[in-house]
């Protein structure tokens, strides 16, 4: 599970679905919205695609190093 931050600079509003718990979050343009609990999931960005987020529990990928918060 992770936590999603979330800061809509687009002008339109943008859609998070959280698969593992079949809910929907919509974040409006030129607001901010924070997403907790999450697992798999997709965020929907009008215009410009899908980006999709995989929660790989404890599993780490070989290869890549532990993310750095900045």
């Amino acid at each position: 599970m992770y936590t999603l931050n979330i800061v809509n600079n687009y002008m339109y509003d943008c859609f998070f679905q959280n698969r593992e718990k079949r809910k929907d979050y919509i974040v409006n343009h030129h607001h901010k919205s924070k997403i907790e609990n999450l697992g798999n999931g997709y965020l929907e960005v009008l215009g410009m695609g899908v980006v999709n987020f995989i929660d790989l529990g404890a599993k780490k990928i070989d290869g890549y190093n532990y993310p750095e918060e900045h």
